[in-house]
């Protein structure tokens, strides 16, 4: 998924088999999410320790958008 607005300042960029979504309004690194299946470096563990992105432990990002799909489809 890609979905970008300049003019409304939204970005909308998923990588589910990666474990990351990134979902900015208004330059808000918070929308930034990692899932458990990302590979976790020190910097982005640093990053989680500091607030600045968010982590999601206990969902897998994959799983979330399988069945997304497929709920769209039926």
């Amino acid at each position: 998924l890609f979905e970008f607005d300049e003019e409304k300042q939204y970005a909308h960029i998923t990588y589910p088999s990666r474990g990351v979504e990134i979902n900015i309004v208004n330059n808000d690194p918070k929308g930034i999410i990692i899932y458990n299946n990302y590979y976790l470096t020190d910097k982005t563990r640093a990053l989680i320790k500091k607030d600045k992105i968010t982590f999601n432990p206990n969902d897998d990002y994959l799983l979330i958008s399988e069945i997304n799909r497929r709920n769209r489809n039926n």
